[in-house]
C-alpha cells in the first residue's frame, strides 16, 4: 500500500510543480496555497519513504485555510488524507 500512496504523492507533486490551471485558481489555489501543498506533499513523501509513523495531517483543513474549496486536486489531495487515515 505504501508504494500506491508514494506513486500518488508523486502524480500530486507533478501537478503542483507546474502551472495552476484556471480550473485550480477557480476552486481557489493560488500561488502560495500551491507552493504550500507543493512543499508539504515533498516532506510527506519523504517521511513515507523513511517509514515514518504519521498522524492525523489534517490535509483538507489546511486547504481550506488556504481556501480552496473543491476541484480535481482539491479531491486528489483530499484521497491522499483518507488513504493516510487508513493505515
Amino acid at each position: 500500500m505504501r508504494q500506491d500512496l508514494l506513486q500518488t504523492i508523486d502524480q500530486l507533486v507533478a501537478r503542483l510543480s507546474n502551472p495552476l490551471r484556471d480550473v485550480d485558481r477557480s476552486a481557489g489555489w493560488t500561488e502560495p496555497s500551491q507552493q504550500a501543498m507543493l512543499k508539504f506533499f515533498l516532506d510527506l513523501r519523504n517521511r513515507v519513504t523513511n517509514g515514518e509513523d504519521l498522524p492525523y495531517l489534517g490535509i483538507v483543513r489546511a486547504l481550506d485555510h488556504w481556501g480552496v474549496l473543491g476541484g480535481e486536486l482539491f479531491r486528489d489531495c483530499a484521497n491522499v488524507d483518507q488513504e493516510l487515515r487508513q493505515q
